[in-house]
């Protein structure tokens, strides 16, 4: 069947059953038939499907059975085919599969298995797509591209296959899988939002060891992880928002002793965790917000001594810490809100002295602290609330010659 040559023949209707003799359906060949509201009927000796060739059959029902016999499927061959409500079945011949091939059938029942020989997964190829079982994917997958699964619904856990290095950018967002998630440990890429906003996954997080960057919001309000989580021993940074409400995560969280960076919203909101947080002493930079709201973090804070930049309200209401709390690091100033509200540190609070700025509210309502201040002997300002409600701080308190400003309250 030739390029185009039933395009829009948007009045014909019924099943659309092929002869079996024919092994191409060329490109556009059925795109934008919106009328066929039937079966689809594909040839058993088909070979090739062209790109948008069932583009937009939106009413087109029932199975969805791609033949044995066909080795590749154009790009957006069956996009927006909604009206497809039973099984998908990809013949096991199928190694090529272009990108948005089957995006928005999400009335699909039963399980979704990719045929072995398929080693890249295309963008948004699967997009969009809503089965009521589970997702087999083939053990010689190696890739899988951006938003190739977003948005998409399964059954069961999502076990990826041991050879994958790459899952790029946005390929799992919005996806509902109700089970555990099991990442390759030849893991190697792990791209921005990649699954960002998975409410139902559920368990322990697991990130393999040769994952050398954990990127920008990741795992984001993946909030049904229930278990610990487990970082790559080789990571060196771990990116903005990577793991932002993801607050039923729990235990101890320990950050890798080859990070450098903590990004900013990395851990917000991760209330779950219970245990005790462990700060490598390489660690030279934790940005805005890193750990606000982790308020069953528990212990000692000791911030490494490598640290030189520490952005503002980081441990912002991480009321849980009942331990000291150690500022033996090289950062120059505080930034606001920096250990606000972190109501239950005991012990003296002890400044080093290259500290030149103390932020607002940089230390209100730490109202646990009870034992001596020492101000830093280079600082030079104090700004509104540093200390409003340090009310069990005690001995004497000395302005250091160098302060030149002092806030309100």
């Amino acid at each position: 069947i030739g390029i185009s040559s039933f395009r829009q023949c948007v009045g014909l209707t019924g099943d659309l059953n092929l002869p079996d003799q024919i092994t191409t359906i060329g490109k556009n060949a059925f795109r934008d038939c919106d009328g066929f509201d039937g079966k689809l009927h594909l040839p058993k000796n088909l070979k090739t499907i062209g790109d948008n060739a069932f583009y937009m059959c939106i009413k087109l029902n029932g199975d969805l059975i791609i033949p044995e016999s066909v080795t590749s499927i154009g790009s957006q061959a069956f996009i927006s085919c909604s009206g497809f409500d039973g099984h998908l079945n990809i013949g096991s011949s199928v190694s090529y599969i272009g990108y948005s091939s089957f995006s928005g059938l999400f009335n699909l029942k039963g399980d979704l298995i990719i045929p072995d020989g398929i080693e890249v997964i295309k963008d948004q190829t699967f997009s969009n797509l809503g089965c009521d079982g589970k997702l087999k994917l083939p053990n010689t997958l190696t890739s899988i591209g951006s938003r190739s699964f977003q948005s998409s619904n399964f059954e069961s856990n999502l076990e990826l296959p041991k050879e994958i290095k790459s899952i790029n950018s946005t390929s799992f967002m919005n996806c509902k899988f109700r089970g555990e998630l099991i990442l390759p440990p030849n893991l190697e890429i792990l791209g921005h939002r990649s699954f960002y906003n998975c409410p139902y996954f559920h368990g322990s997080l697991i990130i393999p060891n040769k994952v050398k960057l954990i990127e920008f919001e990741s795992f984001s309000f993946c909030f049904g992880f229930n278990g610990t989580l487990t970082l790559p021993s080789d990571t060196t940074v771990i990116k903005d928002g990577a793991f932002n409400s993801c607050f039923n995560l729990k235990g101890s969280l320990e950050i890798p002793k080859s990070v450098t960076r903590i990004g900013y919203d990395c851990f917000k909101n991760c209330s779950g965790f219970d245990g005790h947080l462990t700060l490598p002493q390489t660690l030279k930079s934790i940005d805005n917000r890193a750990f606000s709201y982790c308020s069953h973090l528990t212990g000692d804070l000791i911030l490494p001594t490598e640290l030189v930049e520490l952005g503002d309200r980081v441990f912002l209401e991480c009321c849980g810490f009942d331990g000291k709390l150690s500022l033996n690091c090289k950062i120059t100033s505080i930034l606001k809100s920096t250990f606000c509200q972190c109501s239950r540190l005991k012990g003296d609070l002890n400044l080093p002295d290259q500290i030149t700025k103390i932020g607002e509210n940089v230390f209100r309502e730490c109202l646990c602290l009870d034992g001596k201040l020492y101000l830093p002997k280079n600082l030079k300002t104090i700004d509104n609330n540093a200390f409003s409600m340090c009310s069990k701080l005690n001995g004497d308190l000395i302005i250091p010659e160098s302060v030149t400003s002092i806030g309100s309250q």
